[in-house]
């Protein structure tokens, strides 16, 4: 079994993800210690921050990745909300410069991924999670039997106001208009190349 790799950010799926590999009989891993559970998984989500795509396609060139996505309106906002919610020192308090921060990483590291597999589009599958279906998407060009599980840790849209004005302030700053707010990738001529649910 050649191994598969989740490489989107926390809060895009990537419990539900681990879940239906298991369902489907993988060996899949949800953490942060991909390096030293290599050789006891199949499958890895929920993405270290050190993540080194040069290394891991150096170390796994047959390996699938899926790079998942949602509307970046709702990534930042459901972000905060679970910081808040477990006290994650990493999400609070909730503020226009980690938002700021979030979504440059956001944005250089699409386009990162998007470039390096541009020679190899077969290696790479975009997933838009917000969208209806999107398991039995990802369930058919993987071959698996059973083509969708329960969505898990989905966290609930709760209005809070102080996270609410913070991404207002945010997408002012910006100057990004409600399109922008909702896209779920850079504009990339590049994603025409890649198998996607868009």
């Amino acid at each position: 079994m050649r191994k598969i790799f989740v490489i989107g950010f926390n809060k895009t799926a990537t419990t539900t993800f681990h879940n239906l590999f298991i369902a489907n009989g993988l060996k899949s891993y949800h953490g942060k210690e991909w390096v030293a559970n290599f050789d006891n998984y199949d499958c890895f989500s929920d993405i270290n921050s050190q993540f080194d795509m040069l290394e891991y396609y150096a170390n796994f060139p047959d390996a699938i990745y899926i790079l998942n996505t949602r509307k970046l309106k709702d990534w930042i906002r459901s972000r905060f909300q679970y910081a808040k919610q477990y006290k994650m020192s990493w999400g609070t308090p909730a503020s226009v410069e980690l938002a700021i921060k979030w979504i440059q990483i956001w944005e250089t590291k699409y386009a990162q991924i998007l470039d390096f597999f541009q020679d190899k589009p077969e290696k790479l599958i975009l997933v838009n999670v917000d969208l209806p279906n999107w398991m039995e998407f990802v369930s058919n060009i993987l071959g698996f039997e059973k083509k969708e599980v329960e969505s898990k840790n989905i966290s609930p849209i709760m209005n809070d106001p102080n996270i609410l004005q913070v991404l207002q302030d945010t997408f002012d700053l910006l100057k990004y208009n409600e399109e922008k707010q909702n896209a779920v990738m850079i504009e990339s001529v590049l994603i025409n190349l890649y198998r996607n649910n868009f």
